[in-house]
């Protein structure tokens, strides 16, 4: 994680100013790490901020992507 930090620095995105596919990969990773069964992740995750903004930026953004459920006859 400390390396992914580093990497992001000041930057929002890894890459760009918007999301990459990189970003949604990397995302991807943080947010099993933070949420899933490994104990200690989610604490790490929490201890490098910009990382944990991050997370917080990409699922703002992807909100909108959620699988929507659908009905009974949909």
């Amino acid at each position: 994680m400390t390396d992914l930090e580093e990497f992001l620095g000041e930057r929002i995105f890894f890459y760009a100013e918007e999301p990459s596919i990189a970003d949604i990969s990397i995302y991807a990773m943080l947010r099993v790490l933070r949420d899933g069964p490994i104990p200690g992740c989610a604490e790490a995750l929490a201890e490098r901020p910009s990382l944990a903004s991050f997370v917080e930026r990409m699922e703002e953004r992807t909100a909108a992507a959620e699988p929507r459920r659908l009905g009974v006859g949909s």
